[in-house]
């Protein structure tokens, strides 16, 4: 066929046309997989939508189906009684430092750190609490409060009880080697009185094992040791050795005397927590406690300042006080550095004073401490605690003691406050030379939830009249846990606290009470047989209490001052102090230099040094002025 100009065009134009349809093909095809594409994800996202909607509605099936009814006044009642069981001082520590707090939602708290595991706290909880209030573990969790929390490596406990840790060293020990189910120490002491008949003869039982192999571990223990007749007391964590047959009976030894130490912790807490829960419009609860001593501070200091013995101290005794009315916290500060019974009766002259112009219908008075013997837990104090409350027109008082290493609360707290405040005067500019200057402060604090009160020496000093030279130590002091007195110079003392007849004005007979007339000498002479040699007169001296008092001591023929923080038998522990030169100064060293002596090695007791300088009365050192010139 011939080629015409016509048929050309007809041609080209087909062939452009078939060009634009393929390339519209192609944009189509492309099209099309990317709708597929499309199509595909919406397919994924509506299945995924649909399953995680059918996950929901399990979810809020199971709510309704596991929900109480109740509705938000029992997520409050559960509320309050997580943050009330987790801030119980056997299941919680407060934290006494100036910066051991914690902020939140701009709300400031001190720290509380937990004593057992969550876990553990959960099981105890629902074992407590009526079944309307069980929570499950996440549940608890989340009601936990923000200041409660779990111990930090900051938070190394540096007031452990030896007599626990002991026991948790053994039983860590024996759960490494598979011869425990459970290092709980509350699990292995399902009885702590060990009195009922089911356990009184139970002891913890192990599996068969190889009782000769080898085994170390390691105890705190305290050791002795002499430099003449210097007496030195150290703890330290010994290491030893033997098989597991040994490790196996000492932990048997050592969990039942723990058990009673763990009963008497645990029963004081509870009982506390039941006094101050159930207090009467006639009653009032005081919780006290020693402060560590504040070191005051300036802003700017000379390195002779720093360094040396120039600094001033000021004793810091916090309080709490519990009524129908509220609690209210205080202070009572003093440049005295004395913290023994006369001191702490000092200390509480101000509040009781207030306690009894503000509330005149209070007659019934229980304070709440620990229980050092220098401070609280002595013959002294049970004196003045049966005849300085009846003064102020109290009809009945009782002296509560918290168990031994376990007497943490909410005084310490206070202390903390008091120190993060000085601190935070000083770096703002401020000078704080000597404690006057603290307690005049503190006082102009504006917004303080703490009232503060001054103490001066003279004030201590009076209470050194009211004790009689003669009175005797009541029997079992260290095992006392509760004095009870409703009559001058009577008291009714047992082992813990009971507080179920705490309206009535004589005590329970729970417990096995004893009374002890302290105006009576206890002493029975045996008329049947005589002694053979009449008893050698003891100096005077021996008959007196030095706890708290400033003597001379010799030792290698040279006289030392210090103060006696002990008063054990026939050993003193002092505090000795250092001389500046030949002056009549007296500063107290860097390191705290605790010693035992003998009570033959007490020369003389003399007066309490001026707190500015340091400086004894020259009247009184008379024998230090005879000694020193022997000595040269």
């Amino acid at each position: 066929m011939s080629s015409t100009p016509e048929r050309e065009d007809r041609e080209k134009k087909a062939e452009k046309r078939f060009k634009r349809l393929q390339a519209e093909k192609h944009e189509l095809r492309k099209l099309n997989i990317h709708l597929r594409k499309q199509l595909a994800k919406m397919r994924k996202e509506k299945e995924r939508a649909r399953k995680s909607e059918m996950r929901a509605k399990e979810r809020l099936r199971h709510i309704e189906r596991v929900k109480p009814k109740g509705g938000k006044k029992l997520a409050k009642e559960r509320k309050l009684a997580v943050v009330s069981f987790l801030t119980r001082d056997e299941n919680s520590r407060l934290l006494p430092g100036k910066k051991d707090t914690i902020t939140k939602n701009k709300i400031k708290e001190q720290r509380r750190i937990l004593t057992k595991p969550l876990t553990e706290l959960h099981v105890l909880y629902n074992s407590e609490m009526k079944k309307s209030l069980h929570l499950s573990y996440r549940q608890f969790a989340r009601r936990r409060p923000f200041y409660v929390t779990e111990p930090k490596a900051k938070d190394r406990d540096t007031c452990a009880c030896m007599d626990h840790e002991n026991v948790h060293q053994l039983a860590n020990k024996l759960y490494s080697r598979g011869l425990l189910k459970t290092k709980s120490i509350s699990e292995l002491l399902d009885c702590m009185d060990r009195v009922c008949a089911k356990c009184c003869f139970e002891e913890v039982e192990f599996p068969e094992t190889e009782s000769s192999s080898e085994v170390t571990w390691e105890q705190w223990k305290r050791v002795t040791s002499t430099n003449g007749e210097r007496m030195f007391g150290n703890m330290v964590k010994q290491i030893y050795n033997g098989t597991i047959k040994e490790l196996m009976e000492l932990f048997s030894q050592k969990l039942e005397s723990l058990a009673i130490h763990q009963f008497n912790w645990l029963h004081q807490a509870e009982q506390f927590r039941y006094l101050k829960q159930n207090i009467t419009e006639c009653e009032a609860v005081l919780h006290v406690d020693f402060s560590e001593n504040y070191a005051c501070k300036l802003s700017t200091e000379v390195q002779a300042f720093h360094f040396g013995g120039s600094r001033q101290q000021a004793t810091i005794h916090t309080a709490v006080l519990y009524t129908v009315h509220g609690t209210k916290s205080y202070a009572t500060l003093s440049d005295s550095l004395r913290h023994d019974e006369r001191a702490v009766w000092a200390h509480l002259e101000p509040i009781l004073g207030e306690l009894r112009e503000t509330f005149p219908q209070i007659t019934t008075l229980h304070i709440q401490s620990d229980g050092p013997v220098t401070q609280y837990r002595n013959k002294n104090n049970f004196y003045l605690l049966s005849t300085v409350p009846f003064l102020s027109g109290f009809t009945k008082v009782t002296w509560n003691f918290s168990e031994k290493s376990h007497g943490k609360g909410a005084p310490d707290g206070i202390g903390g406050a008091i120190k993060r405040e000085a601190d935070r005067f000083v770096q703002r500019g401020g000078e704080l030379q000597a404690p006057q200057q603290l307690y005049e402060m503190l006082n102009t604090r504006l917004g303080s939830s703490i009232t503060h009160y001054w103490v001066n020496r003279e004030s201590i000093e009076k209470y050194d009249e009211l004790i009689p030279d003669n009175l005797e130590a009541v029997k079992g002091t260290f095992k006392i846990h509760q004095v009870w007195s409703s009559q001058p110079s009577q008291i009714t003392h047992r082992t813990v606290s009971c507080f179920c007849r705490k309206t009535e004005r004589s005590p329970c007979p729970c417990y096995k009470p004893v009374t002890v007339d302290l105006r009576v000498k206890r002493t029975v002479c045996n008329t049947e047989n005589p002694p053979s040699s009449p008893p050698q007169q003891p100096r005077e001296q021996e008959n007196l209490d030095l706890c708290g008092k400033f003597v001379i001591v010799i030792y290698d023929e040279k006289p030392y001052v210090g103060q006696v923080l002990e008063d054990v038998g026939e050993e003193v522990q002092v505090n000795c102090m250092l001389q500046s030169g030949d002056k009549n100064l007296f500063v107290w060293p860097q390191t705290v230099d605790l010693i035992f002596y003998y009570r033959k090695d007490v020369h003389a007791v003399i007066s309490e040094p001026e707190p500015a300088t340091s400086r004894f009365s020259k009247l009184t050192l008379q024998d230090w002025v005879k000694f020193r010139n022997t000595s040269a």
